[in-house]
């Protein structure tokens, strides 16, 4: 009987206390696979820098296009240029309107100044010398009116010249020598698209879930199918507005691309190590 109690006591004990060797099992076994679990991969995207798609602001006639797709270019570099006669027969009218216009108001202001001498001696009325007065500031006006036409059709005159706006190289051409290209067509295609590629921001959006457990400064590694190499770099923006559609958040991490090896719209994968 004694060593029937004492089985029956050793049972009891076992069975009291299997629930709880049962849950912190469970809980480290839970403990480590979260530990050893891979890290979350994020499809991600390469952009340029800075880009910019370059329109028209003249219509006419493309007469030199001087670049082509991956040429490297500098801010202020004509890329084109364009033919507008209208524009430059407009411009020669206007230059010699002014001219006529600077010698009527010559003449306008010796007869004034005669006026005014006659006008001591009493011998032209204070009528008539007003009206020579009002003459002369009429042609000042006009002269005045006519240099702001030849200044705004000198600045659509620049128009016919396109030039790069910052340094970067020739991503995309869409335009021929002989075309013709109409003012401010943000409808059609662009001329030119300039992308600045020495450095690069990799893109890629993060579920709202994990998106508050990724600051500025966290560690990343890029990696790409057709890319041999791993990058590593660091959170550098979050954007602080979720996606309605997809419940993402925008993030950005900038890399050094001074050798162009990485192009622009390149796609691959990142994985974020948070602290």
């Amino acid at each position: 009987m004694p060593a029937n109690k004492l089985i029956l006591a050793t049972l009891a004990t076992l069975i009291a206390n299997w629930p709880l060797q049962s849950l912190a099992d469970s809980v480290s076994r839970d403990s480590a696979t979260f530990e050893s679990q891979p890290m979350t991969v994020i499809p991600a995207i390469t952009r340029a820098w800075k880009m910019a798609d370059l329109h028209s602001r003249a219509t006419g006639i493309v007469d030199e296009v001087y670049v082509e797709i991956g040429d490297a270019v500098s801010r202020g570099d004509v890329l084109l240029t364009i033919n507008d006669p209208i524009l430059d027969t407009e411009l020669r009218i206007l230059l010699a309107e002014l001219k006529e216009a600077e010698a009527e108001h010559k003449l306008n202001e010796l007869n004034f100044n005669r006026s005014e001498r006659l006008r001591e001696d009493n011998l032209i009325s204070a009528s008539d010398n007003d009206r020579l007065q009002a003459k002369v500031e009429k042609s000042e006006a006009f002269i005045d009116a006519i240099k702001a036409k030849i200044a705004r059709k000198k600045l659509q005159q620049a128009f016919l010249t396109v030039r790069a706006p910052f340094d970067g190289h020739v991503i995309n051409r869409e335009v021929e020598k002989g075309d013709l290209v109409m003012s401010d067509d943000k409808a059609g295609a662009a001329l030119f698209k300039i992308a600045d590629l020495r450095r690069l921001r990799i893109q890629y959006r993060v579920p709202q879930g994990v998106s508050y457990q990724i600051d500025n400064g966290d560690g990343v590694e890029f990696t790409a199918k057709s890319y041999n190499k791993l990058l590593n770099t660091s959170v550098s923006l979050i954007s602080k507005d979720i996606d309605e559609s997809f419940g993402t958040v925008l993030m950005e991490s900038w890399i050094d691309n001074e050798s162009l090896e990485l192009p622009s719209g390149l796609r691959g994968e990142v994985a974020i190590s948070a602290k």
